[in-house]
């Protein structure tokens, strides 16, 4: 429920912005909100199997979740110029 209602807040957020910098502001923290939640999803699956000793799947949820990071971090990344862009 939470992630809909963030979603409508940024649908909302990227409808009523005119200006295209902070546009891109607003869709890159959506992404990273969704970024952050898959990222608490996949460690807490891959806790799990943990804990069931599921090592094939363990195996495959750090790769997910690593993947998951990444792209946190190269949306960190664009976020740096596109912040630095729109206060200029």
């Amino acid at each position: 429920m939470r992630l809909a209602a963030a979603s409508d807040e940024d649908s909302d957020t990227i409808k009523d912005v005119t200006d295209p910098t902070i546009r891109n502001i607003a869709l890159i923290g959506a992404a990273q909100q969704v970024e952050h939640h898959e990222i608490a999803v996949y460690g807490t699956l891959r806790h799990w199997a943990e804990i069931l000793g599921l090592k094939e799947d363990i195996t495959v949820l750090e790769s997910i979740e690593k993947e998951e990071e990444n792209a946190d971090q190269l949306l960190t990344e664009i976020s740096g110029r596109v912040n630095t862009q729109a206060a200029a």
